[in-house]
């Protein structure tokens, strides 16, 4: 049965569902098959039904699972088995009150929580073009048009398009679930000298920091003081 380890909040509350394969959030996972991974390597009640489940964010401290029909990808996207993903100080807010409003943050209801995941591609739609069947990835975090100022310059966070930027786990469904639906674009691949783990910690996380550190110009050669304990 496939297992979810999720720590939620501050108590680090363990949230366990069992299916098939190990997903696991805070740890390395085992390593797939060396055979490329179709859907016949899941459960018989998983293909019979064509569902899965899903991790949803109610608002009230809860993490909820939900039955999903599997996806199938369409012109230009892939599925990613999801293979790790973890959490996010932006995801606490969800889990504990609800966070509906009208910016680029806010959760959809009945979106599949979950923006850092890394996994291996099980199926590409047609127009795909770099990605094949097998390959590890990470699943960047922000969905955008691929065609303004900031996209094309590599700030897909920083996307103008209202109706196009969507944020996986938020505003399109995430990795807390066995499958991702995601576009080819949005895909870093990732080296076998990196677990999942490692990757679903860059997909956003480490991406963050590293920006930080970037545009403030530090080094080895700097003594810094870091104030607060953030998640980040």
């Amino acid at each position: 049965m496939i297992i979810f380890n999720m720590v939620i909040g501050l108590c680090a509350s363990l949230f366990l569902r069992k299916q098939n394969i190990p997903i696991s959030i805070c740890r390395k996972l085992t390593k797939m098959k060396s055979h490329p991974p179709t859907l016949s390597y899941f459960s018989s009640e998983t293909n019979v039904n064509h569902t899965m489940l899903g991790a949803i964010l109610p608002g009230d401290s809860t993490v909820k699972l939900q039955k999903f029909p599997i996806p199938k990808p369409s012109y230009g996207e892939v599925i990613v088995q999801t293979k790790c993903s973890t959490i996010c100080g932006s995801d606490i807010r969800c889990i504990y009150r609800k966070y509906e409003g009208s910016d680029q943050e806010a959760y959809k209801p009945g979106t599949i929580c979950g923006h850092e995941p890394a996994g291996v591609v099980l199926e590409c739609g047609p127009g795909t073009r770099r990605f094949k069947v097998g390959d590890r990835v990470i699943v960047y975090h922000i969905s955008g048009c691929g065609v303004c100022h900031d996209c094309r310059k590599g700030f897909m966070i920083s996307c103008q398009s209202n109706e196009h930027r969507k944020s996986y786990g938020f505003q399109r469904d995430g990795g807390m679930a066995p499958y991702v639906l995601a576009d080819e674009k949005d895909l870093i691949l990732l080296p076998q000298e990196l677990s999942f783990a490692d990757g679903a910690q860059i997909a956003c996380g480490f991406g963050t920091v590293y920006e930080g550190l970037e545009r403030i110009g530090i080094s080895g050669n700097d003594a810094v003081l870091v104030m607060g304990l953030g998640p980040v």
